[in-house]
């Protein structure tokens, strides 16, 4: 098992320079390209990320297994950082459950958004070198604090200020993918203690 403090997940020139800009900071990271094929050159001088390919699935908020044209993988990693659509939840009863069951396949989308699946300071200032993108910037933790040294009141603040700047943070855990998804698109849906869910699709090239 490889073990990585950030991995990217995409192809296109966009995320490779990202990863190769995160290697640069001396972040241990991977890039996942989704699917299988040919793709373009991407040597660069001096020390770039760890690349793969294949298909993959997310098993919960630090593993994602990596199915090459080779071999099956499972890479562990602190962040995942991919550029997605935010999917829209479906009008539900109050007395319905809110699971990836009962949500499906939906093409309700907001635009484009990078999504940081991952806490603690780095998510943090992950996502505010993210904001450059000129795309709205979703933080999924799984625990109760985003950043976990911080009182509760400057957690507040935190995530008040961070909204301001078009970040947007939410306490979930990962949900197992819908069955209904189409085939080649990976969605990620994450629900709250409250049974809140919100879900995104990954946008494979950047």
């Amino acid at each position: 098992m490889e073990i990585f403090d950030i991995t990217f997940i995409g192809s296109g020139c966009k995320s490779y320079d990202a990863a190769f800009e995160s290697e640069g900071l001396d972040y241990k990271t991977a890039l996942v390209r989704p699917g299988n094929g040919p793709d373009f050159d991407v040597s660069r001088p001096g020390k770039g990320p760890e690349i793969y390919m294949g298909n993959l699935v997310f098993m919960n908020h630090n593993y994602l297994s990596v199915e090459t044209l080779r071999e099956a993988l499972v890479l562990k990693s602190t962040h995942f950082i991919l550029l997605v659509k935010k999917m829209q939840l479906p009008e539900l009863t109050d007395d319905a459950p809110k699971t990836a069951a009962d949500i499906g396949h939906s093409d309700n989308f907001s635009d484009r958004s990078i999504l940081i699946v991952g806490g603690g300071k780095t998510a943090v200032e992950l996502a505010t070198l993210h904001v450059g993108f000129h795309v709205e910037v979703w933080i999924v933790t799984p625990d109760d604090r985003l950043v976990q040294h911080l009182t509760l009141e400057k957690e507040v603040v935190l995530v008040e200020m961070l909204k301001k700047m078009n970040i947007n943070v939410v306490y979930g855990t990962l949900l197992k993918a819908p069955d209904k998804a189409e085939k080649d698109q990976v969605e990620l849906w994450f629900s709250d203690k409250s049974g809140n869910t919100c879900g995104f699709r990954i946008i494979p090239e950047w």
